[in-house]
C-alpha cells in the first residue's frame, strides 16, 4: 500500500493541543509514520491514501517519561495508533500499550541534521547504504527532535537504527523540526557505541547532502510545505 500525504483539511486545525487515548498496534510498512485507525481495522481495509492528522507527542500511560514525537495520518474517530514494529520497540513501545497522544504545534524549519548509527551492526549496514539513505529518507521520516531515535529501512528485511546527534539551528526545548529537500543530512561515519581503533587511524566524518528526495516523495514535501507556510 502506498500512502500519499495530501493537504490538511481545515477542521483538523481545530484539534490543536488536544489529547486522545489509544492503544499501540503494529504495521509492517517501512516507514516511521503513525496511522490512526479504529479498533479492529485490517490493514487491507485501509484506503490507498490517508490524510495527515498532524504531529503528536505519544506518551505511555504507565511511564510518563516514555515519549516520542510522531507524524500521524488518519481520520478521527480512532482508537489504535499503528506504528512499525521495529520503530515502536526502538522507542520503547509494545503492541497493546495504552498511550495518550497530544497534538503539537507545526514543526520548525532546520538547515541541517546530524545523525549517527546506534550500534556497530548499524554502522556496517550504513557504510554501504548512504545513497539509499539520501534518496529515501523523506519517504520514511519527516520530523526530528534532539536525541530522538528512528529506523531507516534499506529494504523490507534490512534496517538501520539512528539517533539524532544535532540539529541546526537547535530548536527550543520541546520543539521539533521538519525535514525538507533543502535540509542537509550529515551522517556520522562511526557508530554511537565505542569501537576498537582501526590501525590507530581516527575515523572521519562524512557528509551526505539531501539535495532532493526520490520522485515519489515530491507530493509529500509539497503538501507539508504549503501546510506550514
Amino acid at each position: 500500500i502506498v500512502f500519499q500525504i495530501i493537504s490538511i483539511p481545515p477542521f483538523l486545525f481545530r484539534m490543536s493541543r488536544q489529547k486522545f487515548p489509544c492503544f499501540i498496534g503494529f504495521h509492517s510498512w517501512t516507514n516511521c509514520f503513525g496511522y490512526a485507525v479504529r479498533e479492529g481495522t485490517r490493514l487491507a481495509q485501509l484506503p490507498p491514501t490517508l490524510p495527515p492528522l498532524g504531529f503528536f507527542r505519544v506518551r505511555h500511560c504507565e511511564n510518563e517519561n516514555l515519549t516520542a514525537t510522531v507524524q500521524i495520518l488518519g481520520v478521527p474517530p480512532f482508537s489504535t495508533l499503528l506504528l512499525n514494529a521495529s520503530f515502536a520497540r526502538l522507542l520503547g513501545f509494545d503492541e497493546g500499550d495504552e498511550v495518550i497522544i497530544e497534538s503539537l504545534p507545526p514543526p520548525l524549519s532546520c538547515e541541517s541534521v546530524e545523525i549517527g548509527p546506534l550500534t556497530t551492526n548499524d554502522y556496517q549496514i550504513m557504510e554501504s547504504g548512504c545513497d539509499a539513505i539520501e534518496n529515501g529518507l523523506l519517504s520514511q521520516l519527516r520530523i526530528v527532535s534532539p536525541r530522538s531515535r528512528f529506523i531507516f529501512f534499506m529494504s523490507s528485511s534490512l534496517s538501520v537504527a539512528f539517533r539524532v546527534v544535532s540539529i541546526n539551528p537547535s530548536p527550543p526545548l520541546g520543539r521539533f523540526c521538519l525535514l525538507t529537500n533543502s535540509t542537509e543530512l550529515h551522517v556520522q561515519s562511526a557508530p554511537s557505541v565505542s569501537l576498537p581503533p582501526v590501525n590507530s587511524v581516527k575515523r572521519k566524518k562524512k557528509d551526505v547532502i539531501v539535495e532532493r528526495a526520490a520522485e515519489r516523495t515530491s507530493s509529500l514535501v509539497s503538501s507539508s510545505s504549503s501546510s506550514f507556510s
